[in-house]
Order: structure tokens, then C-alpha cells, then sequence
């Protein structure tokens, strides 16, 4: 699996028809597909809309964030993400990660690309997702809300990509291999996302 070309027309990246298909899956199964390759949308679309774009948008059930060139692997987030009470469900390197500047986690459920055979050394170029499945639905409003407060305040240190603000942007999957965190969808009711983001502002800082 690579990355689609940029050769290709922008409007085919734009087309539903090309993209959405809608499928009941759990946290794991979810995890395998990026593993393999597959997209994602964070949102699901209004009937007969046949453009991405945030008003097609009906809904949201997933929230990604991309971190491009990040100075810390992916494992140091998930740790800071745990100590504020804000795991995600999973992670993955993206197609642009060099093989060769990541290793394989000994811990966590861990979902291999078919294609993928190979274990190399850490270095200071990592380039991954974070994703949280969401067990309730959430508006297109809340989910911009909340992504902004996530890269903006919760998650600055780490740079994410503020296109993730747009539910309707395509998530590519992966070449190596997706790591699950917590199989359990992520209740917004009981996790108390302005509590934790709250406790972000005192002084918890990310690990370097």
C-alpha cells in the first residue's frame, strides 16, 4: 500500500462515490483496515451528498489527529494522553514514516500490515495518527470545538495538523502497522473532556 499519487485529480479526492463506504466495525477491526491501507472519514455524510466537504457533513463518530514530522514517537503521546485521563483508542505511522526511524512496540494489541516485515531504530522523524472512536455522536460543531482545544491547548507541544479541524478530511491508513490502545469506544460523558482539558493548562507538560 503507498499513498495515493498528487498527480491525481484533486476532484476525484472530493467524490464520495470514490471513498465512502459505511460499515459497522469495533475499535480493532477499525485498527486493522488503517494497518492495511484503508481511509477514513472522522464524519459520516448527509444522504445523496456526493462532495466531501463540512457541509455534507451529518455527523461525527471519530476524532484524528495527524502529527507530521513530530519530535517524539508516538508511544511518548499515548503516555502524556494517558496521564491526563485522554488515551486514544489507537495509533499508526503514516506512509511518508521511514521505515527505518521506527521500531516495534513490544506492548499493546498490535495489527500488522500483511506487507509489513521489518523492525529498525528509533530517530527523531516520526510521523503518525492518533485516533478515538467515539461512542456517541457528536456534532459538527462539537467536533470542531473540540479538535481545535485538542491541537491548540491540550496537544500543542506536539504540532498537530490543523486541517484535522475539518471532519470531512481524508485519513490515509498505513504500510506498517496500527497499535490499539483501549478497545472500548471513548465515552465524551464520563471521560469529562473540559475536566481533562482543563487539567492540561496546569502544568502538565509533554515528554521530550
Amino acid at each position: 500500500k503507498t499513498k495515493p499519487s498528487k498527480n491525481i485529480g484533486a476532484d476525484e479526492f472530493q467524490l464520495l462515490e470514490n471513498y465512502a463506504t459505511y460499515t459497522k466495525i469495533n475499535v480493532r477491526q477499525f485498527a486493522q483496515l488503517c494497518a492495511e491501507g484503508h481511509t477514513f472519514f472522522p464524519a459520516y455524510f448527509k444522504e445523496g451528498a456526493k462532495r466531501r466537504g463540512i457541509s455534507n457533513c451529518e455527523g461525527v463518530w471519530v476524532i484524528g489527529l495527524d502529527f507530521d514530522g513530530a519530535a517524539v514517537p508516538p508511544e511518548d503521546f499515548v503516555d502524556y494522553a494517558e496521564s491526563i485521563g485522554l488515551a486514544p483508542n489507537f495509533y499508526y505511522y503514516t506512509f511518508s514514516q521511514d521505515k527505518d526511524d521506527i521500531e516495534l512496540p513490544e506492548e499493546r494489541y498490535i495489527h500488522k500490515c500483511k506487507n509489513y516485515g521489518w523492525v529498525g531504530e528509533l530517530k527523531q522523524s516520526f510521523r503518525y495518527r492518533v485516533v478515538w472512536v467515539l461512542e456517541e455522536e457528536i456534532s459538527i460543531k462539537t467536533f470542531g470545538e473540540i479538535v481545535t482545544t485538542l491541537i491548540e491547548d491540550t496537544f500543542k507541544d506536539f504540532k498537530g495538523d490543523a486541517a484535522c479541524k475539518d471532519p470531512s478530511r481524508l485519513f490515509f491508513g498505513s504500510n506498517t502497522y496500527a497499535v490499539v490502545v483501549n478497545t472500548e469506544p471513548t465515552k465524551l460523558s464520563t471521560l469529562g473532556w473540559a475536566k481533562v482539558m482543563e487539567a492540561s493548562k496546569q502544568g502538565k507538560t509533554t515528554k521530550t
